[in-house]
């Protein structure tokens, strides 16, 4: 997979993605994608609020997510992970990162 392009949030760089599919239709969201953190945007850091239900399968590396809460879990590579629409978290990556992830239901508004 070679086709990733910037990821921009609020004008922000956060890493490369490779869309497998995005639709959005009736404030749907139907995505498949490769996420990734290279090398040369590490450590990453940022909030971020889940838009839509979010599934995904750590492929490498290491992902530590904080939620609203407090809590805080570590998910490494071959981890699955289920997430609510509009969870609020914070991540913190310090190696090079990839998860395949999968986004459905109702498109929320990103907060940061």
């Amino acid at each position: 997979m070679t086709d990733f392009v910037p990821m921009t949030i609020a004008g922000e760089r956060h890493g490369s993605v490779h869309f497998i599919r995005d639709d959005r239709r009736n404030d749907r969201v139907n995505r498949v994608a490769v996420w990734e953190l290279t090398d040369d945007q590490l450590p990453y850091e940022a909030a971020y609020e889940f838009r839509s239900d979010e599934t995904m399968l750590i492929v490498q590396g290491e992902l530590r997510i904080t939620f609203a809460n407090g809590s805080s879990t570590v998910f490494r590579a071959g981890d699955i992970v289920s997430v609510a629409a509009g969870t609020k978290s914070t991540w913190r990556i310090n190696e090079p990162f990839r998860k395949f992830v999968v986004e459905t239901g109702v498109a929320h508004e990103q907060a940061h």
